[in-house]
């Protein structure tokens, strides 16, 4: 296989502080090496998750990592490559990581895993360090992308990711809902095609909120809003189904708001995630308005399930949304996990959570979600089913930014992010509906409007983007990418066009994104990667029908041109 997963367990016969857990080590003879920079690059900098390099010269010694979650500052993969093919490592791992390189008289030393962490191992206790990948794969289009696709396959049991069509209310409608509301939106989204209809925050009491997208009020409670939602959230799942949709409801089980802290029946301090003592790292105790709740604590861990489960026993959701709008790495003295060890205590509680949701509930689905992608690394694409990019999910190119650059690690089905508004691109009556749709096309689409109000032909015209959707996503299975060009800029600069090719690993088929941006010129070469050289594949353009057929050979070393289009500036 060219994908080998590591990791150490210790099994311990009297107890024992393990220090600093690595999950990797290893030497290479190849010095250029290259990461993927975190969820909160500033856009000046290249935007999130756009990729850096270097040359590991000897003697010389680099730092990559996240102080916050796993893709907060950094993405939790690395290569290193040399004459057309690569070493990669990533780590699978949902906090705070550090890995270093090295550089030897031989090559590349490259080590991932925690920093500043110890575990206390119990007599009789068995402790798992994070697991780690490495890969060995060339350095074309699609060759990593391809690996470790298949290494998640396997990792998931063959689990597949099944990018839905999804509608939320969040960025519509904030924490202004009700059940009537929620029913409207249902019955439209489900007249178009729609999938699943996603609750999100704002299902309980906004208590003193700021404003109608102030969902820290009221969070923690575990309560739903009687006034607003008289009947409940489970009679709402009943109607979904009877509107042939899926429904999902919205948490944040590791956050609570501190108005909350202490209420009967709801969280007690003592379960709160404390930095040195504070809950809010630079803000006095009396002022902080939120806290972590530390899953590294048993009683902890313990209320946070019990309230989780009642909660979804009552809203019997298809789809749980899991968010987490912030991060502490937790030192108190009086949890279980002592002072050094909130950062293995918290993340190894939070996937035994996610393990006993899976348990409890089989048939459910997960969402990976941390106010964006602040929480994405092997570990969650595997638990999760999908994962949220960012809140910024406008304009298209910044949207198609994400997904080119994410698509180098990341299966393409897994990547979410909403058709919506933006004042440079409005919706509704649109000059060009397909870019604004089919960039989001090639991960998983979904929509977040106002249904009041639209026209027919708007309703027409978005039911048309949602079917070309579940089209594509029929004929692209569970595919892998390979950017063909360089990613678009976050701004929509770089360049002329931006192209990204998905192949359906098990029937071959393959399915060209291609966007033109303003620089770009009326016409574009495009090379395919990784077809079969022998074999002839037929050319379809989804607006024009079919143009020909060329062998595998052919349209990997001669090409092929596509031509803009008067009414789009995207082509499929």
């Amino acid at each position: 296989a060219s994908a080998v997963e590591t990791w150490t367990t210790v099994d311990a016969a009297e107890e024992v502080r393990l220090r600093e857990p690595d999950a990797v080590r290893l030497e290479v003879r190849a010095r250029d090496a290259w990461w993927q920079r975190g969820h909160e690059t500033p856009d000046d900098q290249g935007g999130p998750f756009s990729r850096r390099s270097t040359h590991v010269d000897d003697g010389a010694h680099h730092e990559i990592g996240s102080v916050g979650l796993s893709s907060l500052d950094a993405m939790p993969w690395l290569g290193v490559q040399a004459d057309g093919q690569q070493v990669v490592t990533a780590l699978a791992w949902s906090g705070t990581w550090r890995a270093t390189l090295d550089g030897s008289a031989d090559g590349t030393r490259v080590a991932l895993g925690l920093p500043d962490t110890s575990i206390v191992a119990t007599a009789g206790s068995h402790v798992e360090f994070p697991h780690a990948v490495v890969a060995v794969t060339g350095t074309g289009p699609g060759d990593l992308a391809e690996t470790l696709a298949a290494w998640l396959l396997t990792r998931r049991g063959g689990r597949p990711y099944p990018a839905l069509a999804t509608y939320n209310t969040w960025f519509t409608f904030g924490t202004e809902i009700s059940d009537a509301l929620i029913r409207r939106e249902m019955a439209s989204f489900a007249a178009i095609g729609g999938e699943l209809f996603q609750l999100d925050a704002g299902w309980y009491p906004a208590v003193d909120a700021r404003d109608r997208f102030d969902f820290t009020a009221g969070l923690g409670s575990w309560r739903v809003d009687e006034e607003r939602f008289p009947d409940g959230l489970g009679v709402l799942s009943d109607h979904a189904h009877e509107l042939g949709l899926k429904f999902g409801v919205w948490v944040e089980p590791e956050r609570v708001d501190m108005a909350m802290v202490g209420r009967p029946g709801l969280v007690d301090r003592r379960m709160l995630a404390q930095a040195d003592g504070a809950y809010q790292p630079g803000r006095d105790n009396a002022e902080a308005d939120h806290a972590q709740i530390c899953l590294g604590d048993g009683e902890a861990w313990t209320w946070v399930r019990d309230r989780l489960f009642a909660f979804l026993d009552e809203a019997r959701p298809d789809y749980v949304k899991f968010d987490l709008n912030g991060w502490l790495v937790c030192n108190r003295d009086d949890h279980d996990h002592g002072r050094d060890g909130g950062n293995f205590a918290h993340v190894s509680g939070l996937y035994r959570l996610i393990d006993a949701l899976r348990e409890r509930y089989p048939g459910v689905l997960l969402e990976n979600v941390s106010g964006g992608a602040r929480r994405l690394d092997p570990e969650m694409l595997t638990r999760m089913d999908v994962a949220w990019m960012d809140d910024r999910s406008a304009p298209a190119a910044r949207v198609r930014h994400h997904l080119e650059e994410l698509a180098r690690v990341v299966p393409p089905s897994a990547l979410l992010s909403y058709v919506m508004t933006h004042p440079d691109e409005p919706m509704m009556e649109s000059d060009d509906l397909k870019l604004l749709s089919r960039s989001r096309m090639p991960g998983v689409m979904g929509l977040t409007v106002d249904f009041r109000g639209m026209s027919e032909g708007d309703h027409n015209r978005l039911a048309a983007q949602i079917d070309q959707f579940t089209g594509l996503r029929a004929l692209r299975g569970q595919a892998y990418s390979a950017l063909l060009t360089d990613p678009v800029g976050v701004d929509g600069g770089g360049p002329g066009w931006d192209v990204l090719q998905q192949t359906n690993p098990r029937s071959g088929v393959t399915t060209v994104y291609a966007f033109r941006n303003a620089a770009g010129e009326r016409r574009v070469r495009v090379h395919l990667a990784r077809l079969r050289p022998d074999a002839t594949y037929r050319i379809r353009s989804l607006d024009r029908g079919t143009l020909g057929a060329a062998s595998g050979d052919e349209l990997m070393v001669r090409g092929f041109d596509i031509d803009a289009a008067d009414l789009s500036a995207s082509q499929v």
